[in-house]
């Protein structure tokens, strides 16, 4: 069901990031940036021992450890899911970004527009013919460049992303693996006949946070991107133009 824009402009601002001790300090930088935007940010500790102390001074924030046997890695930050009391616009964060005082604002805007029927973002990818290799055939929007005007993409990068709550579902513990979550949520996008967006914005609007930044699963995508290409050619079996 679409909202009115006036409806998602009131609707409370959730925030949700899964990290690993590793990184720490980025995580703090990012929780610096993102707490004034928002109303509440869920923070999913994967591998902690304890809760750190600058996650428990706020009355918005709700930190969960989570154990090895019950860890999703990066898709713990979908579990926000089971503590919504309403419909919520909700923005993905990661802990290798900062993100500029303006940003719940702009993508709140944008999924506004589009009556929040609408999955958006900051990076996304365009996959181009002959579609052989989720690496190579692609046009990248990566999140630090400027971007002119709104882009539909096939993927939009989860970590730099705003969607309404009840319009796009998400449950990883459905997926066949919890790992590559940028392009199984938009085969779930797809699957609903929801646009994915890139919004309009300056070069370096968003910019890495270096802090704890860990190259290893990029790279490991680079040497293997097997799986995902093949998760590409799902989604792209069942696309049709939104």
């Amino acid at each position: 069901m679409p909202y009115s824009p006036d409806a998602i402009l009131r609707m409370p601002r959730i925030a949700s990031i899964s990290t690993l001790p590793r990184r720490l300090e980025g995580l703090e930088a990012v929780v610096q940036d993102i707490l004034p935007q928002i109303d509440g940010l869920f923070v999913y500790l994967d591998g902690h021992e304890t809760i750190p102390d600058f996650l428990v001074h706020s009355p918005k924030i709700t930190a969960t450890l989570v154990g090895a046997d019950q860890s999703l890695k990066q898709s713990n930050r979908f579990l926000v899911y089971d503590h919504l009391a309403e419909p919520s616009v909700l923005f993905f964060i990661d802990d290798d970004i900062h993100y500029p005082p303006d940003y719940t604002n702009r993508l709140t805007e944008l999924l506004a527009q589009f009556k929040g029927r609408a999955l958006v973002g900051v990076h996304g990818r365009i996959f181009l013919p002959p579609h052989a290799d989720y690496i190579s055939n692609v046009h990248l929007i990566s999140f630090p460049t400027a971007n002119n005007a709104i882009t539909h993409v096939h993927e939009v990068g989860m970590g730099t992303s705003a969607l309404i709550s009840t319009i796009l579902p998400i449950n990883p513990k459905l997926w066949p693996t919890p790992e590559m979550n940028d392009i199984q949520v938009a085969i779930e996008a797809q699957k609903l006949r929801i646009p994915r967006l890139v919004v309009p914005r300056p070069k370096q609007w968003l910019v890495p946070n270096m802090c704890g930044k860990d190259p290893g699963v990029w790279n490991k995508t680079v040497a293997d991107s097997s799986r995902q290409t093949e998760f590409m050619w799902q989604l792209l079996a069942t696309y049709q133009a939104v």
